[in-house]
């Protein structure tokens, strides 16, 4: 009878629905194409910078950047929530943020036995460097500073007075395309100076340029002629200093 009673007990449980073995294996998997809500909390990078990249890339989701947590929140497939959020990851790294001061040196060429000029006392090496290539007379023309994050782009401008009454505009612009630690800086670097004497242009000094160069020192980028006065030129030196 117990044999029985055991057998009905089994019965009745199965009838139940209620199987006794594989307890919650018949649970459904949600579908990788169901809508989920994923939020994404930064440790290096801001919010609000991931989004600058983010944008305009059709990741086929609704994201947002949380200020107030900094993270980012995403609304959209599994599938490219997990996309999204590996992204963002690939992006959450500490940028530096990078002081840098664009010098203009003017000095004349061909000047034998000329003035060797003055500038700063931390400019000595370039303005040995100036007076090897036949460059004396030295003097500043002007100087602009940015601060700029690696990775971001730049521009800064601004005008000075010389003296025979002319008006020079100076324009700066570029990427920081690398930042190494404290160590060394990859930039690109676009400089235009122009001079306008009765509204017209008499002078013009323009360059671009992208290179490495270390942080805490004077660093010559380039000489050049202000417009069709060869012995007049221009030259641009650059002092970087990590925040």
């Amino acid at each position: 009878m117990k044999t029985n009673n055991c057998w009905v007990v089994l019965i009745v449980a199965m009838g139940l629905g209620h199987p006794i073995f594989g307890q919650g294996t018949d649970r459904e998997e949600s579908s990788p194409d169901e809508s989920v809500v994923r939020v994404i909390r930064l440790q290096s990078a801001s919010a609000g910078d991931v989004m600058k990249v983010m944008k305009g890339l059709g990741m086929g989701a609704d994201i947002v950047a949380d200020d107030a947590s900094n993270s980012i929140v995403v609304h959209g497939s599994e599938i490219v929530a997990n996309q999204v959020a590996e992204l963002v990851r690939s992006l959450d790294q500490s940028r530096e943020t990078l002081s840098m001061r664009f010098f203009f040196v003017r000095g004349k060429t061909n000047q034998h036995d000329g003035d060797p000029g003055k500038l700063p006392s931390g400019m000595q090496k370039v303005m040995a460097t100036l007076n090897e290539r036949g460059v004396s007379e030295l003097e500043m023309l002007a100087s602009l500073s940015v601060q700029a994050r690696e990775g971001a782009r730049f521009a800064i401008d601004g005008s000075t007075t010389g003296d025979d009454d002319t008006t020079i505009s100076l324009d700066v612009s570029g990427t920081v395309l690398q930042a190494s630690k404290g160590e060394s800086v990859r930039v690109t670097v676009n400089a235009e100076v122009r001079e306008f004497r009765d509204k017209k242009r008499h002078g013009r000094f323009c360059v671009t340029t992208a290179v490495a160069w270390p942080v805490d020192e004077y660093v010559l980028l380039a000489v050049s002629p202000v417009g069709s006065r060869v012995d007049e030129v221009i030259a641009l030196v650059v002092y970087v200093h990590p925040e």
